[in-house]
């Protein structure tokens, strides 16, 4: 479960997540263009199923992974990148879901909670999102969005943004 309050939670752990309107190249692109235009992936290479002992392929980088899973939307995969001369956040996230969703996060941000959700649902054009602090997002779009409705701190729900349950 994760955790949805962020009132008491140090900064430095907090994650801004946004389900994203759609699981487009448009969208990746605007997302890791706009909010980390410097950045370095976590992992050089990709193993396909993720998680798999016995994967089908392998990936060599984050782009061509990112186009297979444009392609094939059962599949889900979680992907990660430090951000270099970035004043926003020092880490961003895109969760490929198996129901065809994509969530963009961004972790370790210097600007208040709020701004945070508010950069990422301008550039993902989502309608839902929260913070919460080091919990990975749910795996399909209906439970982000009911976690995103139960949450305590700041969190979008139908595009509007909200501090505890006050609309901003």
């Amino acid at each position: 479960m994760a955790n949805t309050s962020n009132s008491q939670i140090p900064s430095n752990c907090l994650e801004a997540y946004v389900l994203c309107s759609d699981r487009s190249a448009e969208v990746v692109a605007a997302f890791l263009n706009v909010i980390a235009p410097k950045r370095k992936s976590v992992h050089l290479d990709f193993p396909f199923p993720q998680f798999s002992d016995a994967p089908t392929r392998v990936f060599e980088g984050a782009e061509p992974l990112i186009v297979h899973l444009l392609e094939q939307a059962d599949y889900e995969y979680s992907i990660y990148w430090d951000c270099f001369d970035n004043v926003l956040c020092g880490q961003v996230m895109l969760f490929f879901t198996a129901d065809g969703g994509l969530i963009a996060g961004i972790a370790n941000f210097s600007i208040s909670p709020t701004d945070a959700l508010s950069t990422v649902m301008q550039v993902a054009r989502g309608e839902f999102g929260y913070v919460t602090c080091d919990s990975p997002p749910p795996e399909s779009r209906e439970e982000f969005i009911e976690v995103s409705r139960r949450a305590e701190g700041a969190r979008i729900i139908d595009g509007r943004i909200e501090c505890g349950h006050e609309a901003l």
